[in-house]
Parts: structure tokens; C-alpha cells; sequence
């Protein structure tokens, strides 16, 4: 042992009993440590270096993955394969930051340093030898008080980082060193370097670049795993081996620690409190003090943590003097630091749990150094003065252990012991034990079991206060207890104003004062009496007086439920105390002195020191080392040495008032994140055109936005590393209204900002005040449009829109004038062309007249000449009913309700059948017509119904255009490149001007040149044509030849049909009926059938028709066959259609007062007439019409002009079919009289009947309606309806109409009885509803009904 050892031996002799005290002392700190794992937090328990940066973050190299912690929340960084700018390997060995703040990371296989701004990793690669690239194993990194920068790395020894053009490298150096595989570099005060082998050995690299081998062949062979230094600077290292060794600079040797030699050193940290603190593999952790000299196991009393075999790899003290252990294969333990000098006893202690787990409600210490802790439920515990259990009382009763409310131990040293049901008690210890009063009483003769405070006065005599037994006196001299909740005055009694009483104190001047649950009490000793000087019995009332303390000026201090109050001495309350004031809470729970005058008060929410001269309350919380905040009503005490007790729901906090200090918080608040849609935000993205950062966002003040980026979220963080959770954080944007988040909440995310500047503030506390507030500039720039240089383009527009403005103005009378003149024009052409498309209309009934009898003079004279004469007036008839269906469908077209029809169709055969529509005027006027096509066959869809009007027109203008002999050509081709077809009609006529050829598909354009004067028409056909081929989504454009007179017209129209619509497309042509073929089909009817000629069997016809001649002419026609009445409108013929229902029914469509329309729907309706067939004659051709008609019924629907034959013929058959049907119905045809009848009733029969009887038994009831029917036969309303239609022909309601005005008819021609009187019998309200019913279905009034059939 050499010199030093020696010495420091004979101190420890000296300073022994005081290691021993301190030991014990230290044996009752507490901490509450904080563990994280890979559970939640971390990527590895495999631990390999803890590092704290200069920005506050928390790095941590483990096997696999580095993490960042800042208080909030880890970061974890791993290899992506894909991303150079990631973590070279999950491996992380080593972790530095040098002096500009640059931090590098040593793998395995490598070396990379972080760039915070962009969070990203970049390579610093690694030369050896003759500049070969090597991926070196970084063990260690070092910056020298020189600014170099080692590495230490296994295999090629050191390697010093250079700046190669802009770059990093690091290079190999030269070393005397004789080997090259290094664990530690470590420089100390003198500017040594010490480097550690992994084999054995340490080396010293002087100043000089002298090189000193130690535990190489020596007395110790050992390898050097750490190295630290102390602020005194005392080195030491730590082998796995040989254990703890301290270097000797003046003899430049190492010396052995004692008690070191079984421990395998892993890392050494010095403390701020100059402790060498040890972390062995797999020993746990160790202190060395080097101020005795001693080793020995952490004083961390870390909760249900065991430190005896844990691997500590590495450890650091952080900025807020937090230890962090590297635990390896546990994980990182935060163990926060021990700024105050609390001590604790109690369960939470894991060498310390010497008074069970039960909540603390009393202490006392009493005249041998003995600390009685009273439990809920525990009994009484008794510790020595070195921090042991000295005894443990439970005093079972039978009902548990007893509850130990209070103790005091009076000046005989006898230590009473109140309880909870258990009642008053002494402390016996010679037998450890405790003697319970059975003599306490109450004036009842109940014994007192609830004991809750004690006062010893002047007179030594013991004052016991119960909980709702009152107050009592023990007489220390008869030894007897007295009962003082009533006193026994001359004029009366007095009673005690609540027997429910929490504490007790005696003053000096000599008065007892009684907390009680209903305020403060206090008994004049001297006037025996609880009335005070102004006759009161109680202050404070409804207020629960928890403690009470006198000072030494005799000023009382009350500790309530609703704060502190102060009553001087002599005086009223002057003061209150609250949380307002700086209390923790105002629940005060016990007062102390300390011994500078100062109040500790313990309360539900921590303890506060209140400096009696400032007025000022210092609190301490949990964080501050208390092992809880929620301490026990009068649980405390202060002994002769000025230490202060408080018991607690979790144990004992004690300490010596002088050794707490004060501290701030040691909150560091930073924004440590900024998202962008869920992206946290990087030195070089962009937002729009702008930077976003271009430092890191823990140092940024500005943030640049584009305005869409108008979303985001800020996160934050305190970086107080010990109680995150109970962080609570407040912000503001723009505003000095603070918005408090939840504690441990510190996030918070905006939407859709307005472009501006924004100022976000925020702050935080951990649990009394709030720190500083940190802010960040958020820019939302304006779109460019809402920029300054577009505002004053703004005002320039508005200025130039201004002067747009002045000289439209200004023009405007002349624009209005041709703006009407136009507007006249449109109405001009409007008006028009209605009157067109109405005289079309009125045209086609004379039309009809001169056709028909034309037609008939056709068939009927042969004479040449007239034959010939008759040709032209049949040309020019059909001449003018194509003008005017062009009119028509002109009409249509510009109110879009034509709908074409698409079918696939051969173009080129479908052209020559339309030209040779025309051979006729081709040959009369010797013309040279020529259809040319490449193609054999062209399909395209189209409607051949209207596409056939294109080609007619541009033929027929052709052919008018063109002279005598003259030449028109057809070009079809098809381009298969532009996927349409084209046809080029070509003539070599007078052709077009130039400045007509835009205006000459205009509605009523008409040419006005002398050439085209004799040809002359009305401006609809070209008109018709160009929206006929846009329905076809084709064009149709007219040009002069370049080479010949005349012009040609192209039609183009696309192939195929994906431009059209599947509901537009039809497989099959439908069948047209035109006139002609209506005649062809009517004329080849396999038999016609002949009428009897008797005049009995003539069948009748009515026409009704407003015009004079067609009602005429269609009469003459038919007089010879048929029986022929006629009308001049429905109105007029439908009641004698009623009374005398014909065989058929011809009707115009188009009549004043009632049009055929609805004439049809009224005879369809009636039962007696439905079965009349009707033919409707109409100048209208829209489909619309149509199908109205056919809807209600119509049978037969003939337009105008019509063909005469096609309506006798039609007639004829509607007619035949009715007769057929009659005989069918009848049974004529099967002789079914003949037959014998097999009556089987079906289901429709029996449905049908049962609706019947049920009508004919309710016909007087006007409330009978459908759903009762239905309800009476069991079926649903639309069943019944559907049933009654496909049976009837009529729905319901009007089944039981007509049954009703039918057993109306019969009342009215068979009683005596007036028409009110038949409407109400047959079940109708109102006479004039029935009125009305009846004449629709008999033609006629009940009136004039009851006076035709009673004549007869």
C-alpha cells in the first residue's frame, strides 16, 4: 500500500461513526426514477452511449437505432437503404458534439455527422494508409483543446478529421502507439491525451508527444474500459477486470481503490457534487467519495427498482443535474435530480420500508430520540435514530390493527396515544405495548373511543379532545378525568359550542384553544369560560379548523379548510391566506416552525414555506423530492433540533428547514417541431416559392408560408426531462388571450388562416407559475394576386376599367339602338316563323281537300291531257307539303324536340335511292348527274329518317342552280385517319357570292342578286339542312369551284358510334307508316270484309271536326257506306255520343271549347261508350301529341293531309274488329247458347262479386270509399286497384261510381221521389257533384234523364 493509501487509512479511523451516520442518513432519500424501454419509448435496451447536446436533446446509441428524447416525446432514426441521408448503420457506437456544436455518430462501420436544420446524416468516410477507404469500427470521438477532432476505432488506430473542399474526411495518423485497436480518448486539464487499449494496457500522449505505457507488464496488467476527470482534477479509470483506479500525478502512477478489486468498471461520470459515480456490468452502481475515500452502493432509492445487477454501460448528468443510467438490456433510467435535501421513510423506499404501506396520521418524538409514527390502520411504529424500526404496536382488538389518530408525550414523558374506536391509550414500553383507559367517559357513561388531539397546560394537566365526544381533562395530580363540555357557572351552564374536535393548543396566556369542525373555540382557564370578550362561544363558523400554531408574540395561526387565517394577539382576524396568495392548496393540513421564524405548512397539494417578513410562500411539490403532495391533517412535528416531520398518505417527508433552498424551474421551453400536412418541417422545403426554415427549428424565430399551407401544427416541448407529464402549456396567437392546454398535451394544430402574420406565443408551468413566454413568427404570404404589386396593378385595372366604363357609356344609346334593332329582328324572325309553322298547320286541312279529290281524279280519269294536268297540280300539292313540314321541322329543331334515331346505315346505296328521287327533273332538264364513291360499301350511323333531308336539299338547290345540260357530281369518301365519312355535292351553276356564302345557312337569308331572283324560296331549307347535320355531329359548308363556275356543298359526319349515346342507338329501322304505305298495307288485306247491305245493319259514324268543308268532304265520302251524322265540335256531340253511342267516332284534334283530346279521355271513361273506336285527325306531328292521345285510348291516329282511302279503310277495319269482338263476347261465333254452362266461379269472379255486394250494401253510405273495401276484402288498395282494372277496365273509385249513378237512373225513372232525395239514397253529399257525374255518364241531366225515359 503506498503512502497516500496509508494516510487516508488512519482518517477513516476518525471519520468512521460519521460515514456511519451519514450512510444512514442517506439511506432515507428518495427518488422517483423513471424507466424507458423498449415498450414504448426506445428502439433497443442495448445501450451503448447517452449523450446530452448543447440544444438540450437527449441522444441514445443502442444496438439498434439511435433516439432522440426532448422531454416530450423520442425520435427514433434508423437505416433506410433508399435515403443516403440516413442512418449509415442501426449500430450506433458512439456519440459527440464538438465545439461547433457539430455531433457526430460512430458505428461499426463508420462515421457520420447530423445536420439539425435538415435532420439528416451525412457520411464522413474514412482513409487509411495510402488513402484506401476503409469502413472503420468509430469506437470513441474526441475534440482536443486544439480543435482536433480523433476517433478511435478498432483495427486502425486513430483517425483525425480533416476538411478536404468543403468535405469531411477523417485520415489515419501516424502513431507511436503500439497497436491499433482503442477503446477510450480522453484529454485532461493538462492537455494530456490518454487513450485506452482494448487489449491491455493505457497510454499517455504528452504534450511533447511522449508516449507512457501503464498496466503493461506491471504489478496490474488490466485493459482500460473508461476514463474520467474531476473538477479537481483527479483521473480515474475503470477496468472490467481490476476495478477502480485514481492517478497519482506527482508520482505518475495509478492506485488501486479499495473494495474496487470485484467490480467490473464500465463508465465513469463525475458529479456536480465531485463523486466519481461507477457503473460496473452487471453490479449495479457505485460512488466513490473522494473526500473519505470511500466506495459505496448509489444512494438512488429508486422505487420498485433494483440496482444491484444491472449492467450500466453508460452515464451522464444533465443540464438540470437529472442523472441518466444506460442500462443495458433494460434501458435508459432517468433519475431525477435531488435538488432539496427531503428524506423519506416509507414504502417507496426500497431500503427504507420500514413502516408498512398504511397513510401517516401522527408523530411525535419523544424524550429518547424515539420517532413514534401513528398509521390508519397499522398500529404504532417506533424508529430508531439511525433510520431503523425499533418496535411495531398493532394493538389488535379483534377489529384490525388500531388506527393511531394522535400522541403526545406530556412532561412526565408519558406518551398518550389517541385512536380511532379504539379510544384513549398509554405507550408501555417496558412491555412494548399499549394500556388502554377504560375510566374516559362521556356524560352519558359511553366510554370515548374517537381520540383526536392533546394540550398539556401550566398545571401539567392533560387535555384530551375527542371526535364527537367533546372535550375532557386529565388531572395529573388525582389522576382522574374530568368531562369540560359543559361548565357550571353562577348565572347557568355553559356548553362547548362542537363536540366534534380536530386539534387542540394551549397558550400562554392561558387559554385552551379547540378546533373544531365548527370553527375555533377557546376556553378561558383563568375565567373558566368559552365565552370570549365580546360574549361570543365560537369564530370562524361553518369553517373545519384542522391545526393551530401560537408564535412566539402569541399570534395565532389557523389552518382551516379554506385557507390560512391570522389573529393577532388581542385582535380579530386581520388576514386570510389562499391559493391566491401562493398557498398549494387551502386545505392546510399542519404547521410548523422552522427556526428563523419561518411557517412550514403542509397541505393536500404540497408543502409551503412562508417567510413570515416577505409574506412570501415558497412551494415545494413532488418534483422537488417529496415523495407525494397529499400529506395527513396534524400529522407533524419538529424536534429539539429543528427538523421538521409531515406524514403522508405515502410514508414520512423530513428534512432541516435551513438545507431546502428555493429553485426556479428548470423548464426550458423550445418549439421543437413545425408540420406541415403531418411533415415536420426541414432546413430546404419549400412552401410555394418561399423557404420554409433555413435553421433548425428549435432556433428558428421566422416560418414562411405560401398561402395554401395555410394548415399546420407546432409542437413544443420544456425539456424538463423529470415529471412530463404534469407540464401544462398555454398559447396564444395573435392575442393576449392564453388558451391552456391539458397537462402533458403539447401540440396544437390551426386551419385555414388568413394570409398575414402571425405572432405564436407559448408558455409553460409545471405546477405553480408559468416560465417566459417563447414565440415564433408564422408568415402566411398573400397569393400573388392579393400581393402589393397586384393590388397596384388593382388600381391601375380600376382605373383603366374606369375609362372602359366612361366610353361604353358613351357608345351605349348608339349600341341600344342596334341592340333593338337586332332584339326587333330576332322577334321579326320568331314571329315569322310561328306564323309559318301555324299556317302549316291551318294549310294542311286544304291540302287534304285538294289531294284527295285530286287523287280520285287520278284513278278515275285516264284522258291523257288532263291525266298530264292533273300530275302537276299532285306535283306542286306534295311541293307545298314538303315546305311545309320543312316549316315544321325547322320549328322543332330550334326548340331541340326532334330526337334522332341512330341506326347503322350503307351510306352510298342509301344516297343513290334519294337521287333517283330526282331522275325525273334530271332528264327533263338534260343535267349530268354522277355519284362517285371509292368504297363499294360506307357504314356510318345516322337517322336515315332526317339525314335523307340533307342530301334532298343540297340536290334540289343543285338542281335549281343549274342550267340546261349543265353538270352536278356526288363525292363520297370515307378518311378512316379522321375517322368521318364526306359527301361533295358539286355544280357548275351561278354559284354563291362571296360575302353571301356565310349568311346562306341563316334562318330566312334568301340570296338577292338578279341570277338568283327566279329562283327564289323561303331561307328554311339550308337552314333545316345545317341543323340537321350538327344533330348528326357533322358539318355542312358551302364554297365557289376554283376551277368552274358553280359551287359545292360538303356534308361531313363522323364513323362509327362512339360519339353517340347507347339510348340513341336503335338496331333495326322502325317501320314507317307514310300515306302511301298505309294504303299498300290496307289494300292487301287477305279478305275484306263486306257488310250486310241491309239497311238495319249500316253501321253509324260520327265526325266531328270544326272546319265546314273537311267535316263535309269526309261526310260525302262516307254517306254511301255508312249511317253519318256530324258535329261541329266535341262539346256538341258527346252527349248524343252518350245517348246514342255510334259504331265510330272521326274527330279532329284541334276544336274550340273542347279539344279531341280530351273528347277522347271523356268517352274512354265511360262505361256504356268505351267500347267506340276513334280515329283523330291532326295538322300536328309532334310525337308528344301523339302519344297523349294513344295513352287514353286513342285507336287510330292519321295526320293531315291524310290519304282518303287510308281513313276508309282504317274505318272499315276498326269497325270489323269491334263487330268481331261483339260476336266473340256474345258467344255468335261458338253458339255457346248450345252449350251446357259448368258453373266453377274463378277467383276474379268471387272478388268481383264479393266488391259488388259490399257496394250494394253500403250504397246510402257517403263515407264508403276504397280503403274500406280493401280493408273489408283483406287485399291492399293497389292490389284491389290493379284487379278491378285488368277486370273492368275502371278503377275502383270509378266502379263504385257508376254502380251508383246506374241504381240512381233506375230510382229516378221507377220512384216518385225528387233528385236530392235519389243523390242521398245512392250515397252522394251533394247534389251538384251528382248532377255532374251523372250527365258524363248518360249525356244528359237527371232531369231531363227521368222526363225521356218516363215519356216512353
Amino acid at each position: 500500500m503506498n503512502k497516500t493509501a496509508k494516510d487516508n487509512f488512519r482518517y477513516y479511523k476518525y471519520v468512521f461513526g460519521l460515514f456511519l451516520f451519514l450512510i444512514a442518513q442517506s439511506l432515507s432519500y428518495a427518488q422517483v426514477g423513471k424507466l424507458f424501454s423498449t415498450d414504448a419509448d426506445l428502439s433497443s435496451s442495448l445501450i451503448n452511449q447517452i449523450y446530452q447536446d448543447d440544444k438540450g436533446f437527449v441522444w441514445i446509441a443502442t444496438e439498434d437505432g439511435l433516439n432522440k428524447y426532448d422531454g416530450a416525446k423520442f425520435s427514433v432514426y434508423k437505416q433506410n437503404k433508399n435515403d443516403s441521408t440516413s442512418l449509415k448503420n442501426n449500430y450506433v457506437k458512439s456519440i459527440y458534439q464538438d465545439s461547433s456544436g457539430r455531433l457526430y455518430f460512430g458505428f461499426f462501420n463508420g462515421l457520420q455527422y447530423y445536420d439539425y436544420a435538415t435532420e439528416e446524416f451525412h457520411d464522413i468516410p474514412i482513409y487509411v494508409g495510402n488513402n484506401y477507404l476503409y469502413p472503420s469500427h468509430v469506437i470513441s470521438i474526441l475534440e482536443r483543446k486544439t480543435g482536433e477532432i480523433l476517433f478511435s476505432t478498432s483495427g486502425q488506430g486513430i483517425v483525425k478529421l480533416e476538411r478536404n473542399e468543403d468535405k469531411l474526411v477523417a485520415r489515419q495518423i501516424v502513431s507511436t502507439l503500439p497497436e491499433k485497436y482503442f477503446e477510450d480518448l480522453f484529454e485532461d486539464t493538462k492537455g494530456n491525451l490518454w487513450v485506452s487499449s482494448q487489449n491491455l494496457g493505457l497510454y499517455k500522449i504528452d504534450a511533447e508527444n511522449q508516449v507512457t505505457a501503464y498496466f503493461i507488464n506491471s504489478d496490474v496488467d488490466a485493459s482500460i474500459s473508461t476514463i474520467a476527470e474531476s473538477e479537481s482534477e483527479d483521473l480515474y479509470v475503470g477496468s472490467l477486470s481490476k476495478g477502480l483506479f485514481s492517478y497519482d500525478r506527482e508520482l505518475d502512477e495509478f492506485s488501486f481503490i479499495e473494495d474496487s478489486q470485484n467490480l467490473p468498471v464500465k463508465s465513469l461520470q463525475i458529479s456536480n457534487q465531485n463523486e466519481v459515480m461507477v457503473g460496473t456490468d452487471g453490479k449495479g452502481l457505485w460512488v466513490y467519495d473522494p473526500a473519505n475515500n470511500k466506495l459505496r452502493e448509489n444512494d438512488f432509492s429508486i422505487a420498485n427498482f433494483d440496482f444491484t445487477k444491472t449492467k450500466i454501460h453508460s452515464i451522464i448528468q444533465d443540464k438540470a443535474n437529472n442523472f441518466w443510467l444506460g442500462i443495458y438490456q433494460k434501458g435508459v433510467l432517468l433519475v431525477p435530480d435531488r435538488a432539496h435535501n427531503f428524506e423519506y421513510i416509507g414504502y417507496q423506499s426500497v431500503k427504507n420500508n420500514i413502516i408498512g404501506s398504511n397513510s401517516i396520521v401522527s408523530l411525535v418524538k419523544d424524550n429518547e430520540e424515539t420517532l413514534w409514527v401513528g398509521t390508519d390502520g397499522d398500529g404504532l411504529y417506533g424508529i430508531s435514530t439511525n433510520t431503523r424500526q425499533k418496535s411495531h404496536i398493532t394493538a389488535n382488538t379483534g377489529q384490525g390493527s388500531a388506527s393511531v389518530m394522535s400522541l403526545f408525550q406530556d412532561a412526565n414523558n408519558t406518551l398518550w396515544v389517541g385512536t380511532y374506536l379504539q379510544g384513549l391509550a398509554k405507550l408501555n414500553r417496558t412491555k412494548n405495548e399499549l394500556d388502554f383507559s377504560t375510566e374516559l367517559k362521556d356524560e352519558k357513561g359511553n366510554r370515548v373511543e374517537r381520540i383526536y388531539a392533546f394540550a398539556e397546560d401550566d398545571k401539567k394537566d392533560v387535555w384530551i379532545g375527542s371526535l364527537g365526544y367533546g372535550l375532557f381533562k386529565y388531572d395529573i395530580t388525582t389522576k382522574s378525568f374530568s368531562n369540560y363540555n359543559r361548565i357550571e357557572k353562577k348565572d347557568g351552564l355553559e356548553d362547548i359550542n362542537n363536540k366534534w374536535i380536530n386539534c387542540l393548543l394551549f397558550s400562554k396566556t392561558n387559554k385552551l384553544y379547540i378546533g373544531t369542525y365548527d370553527g375555533l373555540s377557546a376556553l378561558d382557564l383563568n375565567k373558566n369560560t368559552f365565552l370570549n370578550e365580546s360574549g361570543e362561544d365560537h369564530i370562524l363558523g361553518n369553517k373545519i379548523i384542522y391545526n393551530l400554531y401560537e408564535d412566539e408574540e402569541l399570534n395565532l395561526w389557523i389552518g382551516t379548510s379554506e385557507g390560512l387565517y391570522f389573529k393577532p394577539k388581542n385582535d380579530t382576524i386581520t388576514r386570510v391566506y389562499n391559493t391566491s396568495d401562493g398557498l398549494p392548496s387551502n386545505v392546510i393540513c399542519a404547521i410548523e416552525p422552522d427556526m428563523e421564524n419561518n411557517l412550514w405548512i403542509s397541505t393536500n397539494h404540497g408543502i409551503a414555506k412562508f417567510e413570515r417578513e416577505t409574506k412570501q410562500f415558497k412551494n415545494y411539490y413532488f418534483r422537488d423530492g417529496l415523495q407525494g403532495n397529499e400529506f395527513n391533517k396534524n400529522a407533524s412535528f419538529s424536534d429539539k433540533d429543528g427538523k421538521l416531520y409531515f406524514g403522508n398518505t405515502n410514508g414520512i417527508t423530513f428534512f432541516q428547514p435551513s438545507e431546502i433552498e428555493a429553485t426556479g424551474s428548470n423548464i426550458d421551453l423550445r418549439i421543437t417541431e413545425f408540420y406541415l400536412q403531418d411533415e415536420p418541417v426541414k432546413k430546404g422545403m419549400k412552401s410555394g416559392s418561399y423557404s420554409i426554415i433555413n435553421k433548425p427549428i428549435i432556433e428558428a424565430d421566422t416560418i414562411e408560408l405560401a398561402h395554401f399551407d395555410n394548415d399546420f401544427s407546432i409542437e413544443f416541448s420544456s425539456f424538463s426531462f423529470k415529471h412530463q407529464e404534469w407540464i401544462t402549456y398555454a398559447y396564444s396567437l395573435n392575442s393576449e388571450n392564453w388558451i391552456k392546454l391539458r397537462p402533458g398535451m403539447n401540440t396544437v394544430t390551426f386551419n385555414d388562416l388568413d394570409p398575414g402574420t402571425y405572432n405564436f406565443r407559448v408558455k409553460a408551468k409545471d405546477i405553480d407559475e408559468y416560465t417566459g413566454a417563447r414565440s415564433l413568427i408564422i408568415v402566411i404570404h398573400a397569393p400573388w394576386y392579393l400581393s402589393s404589386w397586384a393590388k397596384l396593378a388593382y388600381v391601375f385595372l380600376f382605373m383603366f376599367i374606369t375609362y372602359v366604363i366612361i366610353q361604353i357609356i358613351r357608345q351605349r344609346q348608339s349600341t341600344k339602338k342596334k341592340l333593338e334593332a337586332h332584339l326587333q329582328a330576332e322577334e321579326m324572325n320568331e314571329a315569322k316563323l310561328q306564323f309559318l309553322t301555324n299556317i302549316s298547320h291551318d294549310l294542311k286541312t286544304p291540302i287534304t281537300l285538294i289531294m284527295n279529290p285530286l287523287n280520285k281524279l287520278i284513278k278515275n280519269d285516264s284522258q291523257p291531257e288532263r291525266q298530264r294536268l292533273y300530275k302537276i297540280m299532285e306535283r306542286n300539292s306534295e311541293r307545298m307539303l314538303h315546305l311545309l313540314n320543312q316549316l315544321i321541322n325547322a320549328r322543332k329543331i330550334d326548340q331541340g324536340k326532334i330526337e334522332l334515331k341512330f341506326r347503322k346505315t350503307e351510306i352510298i346505296s342509301f344516297i343513290k335511292k334519294i337521287v333517283s328521287l330526282f331522275d325525273d327533273q334530271v332528264e327533263s332538264r338534260r343535267i349530268h348527274f354522277e355519284v362517285r364513291h371509292r368504297e363499294e360499301e360506307l357504314y356510318a350511323y345516322i337517322d336515315p329518317r332526317h339525314f335523307d333531308k340533307i342530301i334532298q336539299n343540297v340536290i334540289s338547290n343543285a338542281i335549281k342552280f343549274t342550267p340546261q345540260g349543265g353538270n352536278i357530281e356526288i363525292d363520297i369518301e370515307a378518311s378512316e385517319n379522321w375517322k368521318k365519312f364526306s359527301i361533295v355535292i358539286k355544280d357548275n351553276g351561278v354559284g354563291i357570292k362571296e360575302s353571301d356564302i356565310e349568311n346562306i345557312f341563316n334562318r330566312f337569308y334568301r340570296i338577292s342578286s338578279k341570277e338568283h331572283r327566279q329562283f327564289e324560296g323561303t331561307g328554311i331549307g339550308l337552314h333545316l339542312t345545317k341543323s340537321i347535320a350538327e344533330l348528326h355531329h357533322g358539318t355542312v359548308k358551302a364554297e365557289n369551284n376554283k376551277d368552274q363556275p358553280g359551287c359545292k356543298f360538303v356534308i361531313t359526319a363522323p364513323l362509327g358510334k362512339d360519339h353517340l349515346d347507347e339510348k340513341d342507338i336503335v338496331l333495326e329501322l322502325p317501320t314507317e307508316f307514310t300515306n302511301e304505305t298505309k294504303v299498300n298495307l290496307l289494300n292487301s288485306s287477305s279478305e275484306e270484309f263486306e257488310e250486310d247491305a241491309t239497311e238495319k245493319n249500316i253501321p253509324t259514324v260520327f265526325i266531328v271536326d270544326d272546319d265546314d268543308e273537311i267535316r263535309n268532304y269526309i261526310a260525302g265520302e262516307f254517306k254511301e257506306t255508312y249511317n253519318v251524322h256530324t258535329f261541329p265540335n266535341a262539346k256538341v256531340a258527346f252527349p248524343e255520343v252518350a245517348k246514342n253511342p255510334p259504331d265510330l267516332i272521326i274527330s279532329d284534334v284541334m276544336m274550340p271549347e273542347m279539344d279531341g283530346i280530351t273528347f277522347t279521355r271523356k268517352i274512354k271513361k265511360n262505361i256504356y261508350i268505351n267500347h267506340v273506336p276513334v280515329i283523330l285527325l291532326t295538322g300536328k306531328t309532334d310525337k308528344e301529341t301523339n302519344i297523349e292521345g294513344l295513352d287514353i285510348g286513342v285507336d287510330a291516329y292519321i295526320n293531315k293531309p291524310f290519304n282518303i282511302e287510308i281513313l276508309r279503310k282504317t274505318a272499315k277495319n276498326l269497325i270489323k274488329n269491334r263487330t268481331l269482338l261483339k260476336n266473340t263476347y256474345a258467344g255468335n261465333q261458338l253458339q255457346e247458347d248450345k252449350i251446357k254452362k259448368v258453373d266453377i266461379k274463378s277467383g276474379d269472379e268471387a272478388l268481383l262479386e264479393k266488391f259488388m255486394q259490399l257496394v250494394n250494401d253500403n250504397t246510402n253510405n257517403p263515407d264508403l270509399n276504397v280503403e274500406m273495401i280493401a280493408g273489408e276484402l283483406g287485399i291492399s288498395r293497389v292490389h284491389l286497384y290493379r284487379k278491378l282494372k285488368q277486370l273492368t277496365n275502371q278503377s275502383a273509385g270509378e266502379l263504385i261510381t257508376n254502380i251508383r249513378l246506374k241504381q240512381a237512373a233506375t230510382l229516378l225513372v221507377s220512384k216518385r221521389t225528387n233528385i236530392a232525395e235519389v243523390a242521398y239514397a245512392v250515397g252522394f253529399s251533394s247534389t251538384s257533384k251528382f248532377s255532374t257525374k251523372f250527365k258524363d255518364l248518360y249525356g244528359m241531366t237527371p232531369s231531363n234523364y227521368r222526363k225521356k225515359h218516363l215519356e216512353v
